[in-house]
Order: structure tokens, then sequence, then C-alpha cells
């Protein structure tokens, strides 16, 4: 991953109000996001990360998960 990059993971119940991992939203959903380096190159090329997200409090039907990158 370029060293000027930041990565960061959200989750959505609904896909229009995003929380970062660990984060709860207003009906006590907590879902954490972990994220393991399956690959790890040097930049430019790109590396595979698996990520996981889990609920750890609380109930839902369904969860979506998203990565933003943002570069300064």
């Amino acid at each position: 991953m370029a060293s000027d990059v930041t990565i960061s993971y959200q989750w959505s119940t609904d896909l229009l109000n995003w929380r970062a991992s660990g984060a709860s939203n207003a009906s006590g959903v907590i879902v954490t996001i972990t994220t393991t380096k399956i690959t790890d190159t040097s930049a430019p090329a790109n590396d595979l990360i698996e990520a996981t997200a889990t609920i750890t409090a609380g109930t839902t039907t369904r969860i979506y998960a998203r990565l933003q990158a943002t570069k300064p």
C-alpha cells in the first residue's frame, strides 16, 4: 500500500449511515471489522487484504461493509 494513503473500514445496516468499525448505531448494533493482509507488495502494486465484519452487539438482518481510502 502507498505510504500516503489512509485506509479505514466502515459498516452500515442501510447503505445511508456509515459507522467506523466498533461504533454503535441507534439500534445498539455494533460491528467490528478485522483485517488480515494476505499479500504484502511494494507500491505501486496492490496488497491483498481480507476483511471480516462481525456483529459484536445487537441484532440485524444484514450489514454492509466498505473500505474508505483517503490521500491528503
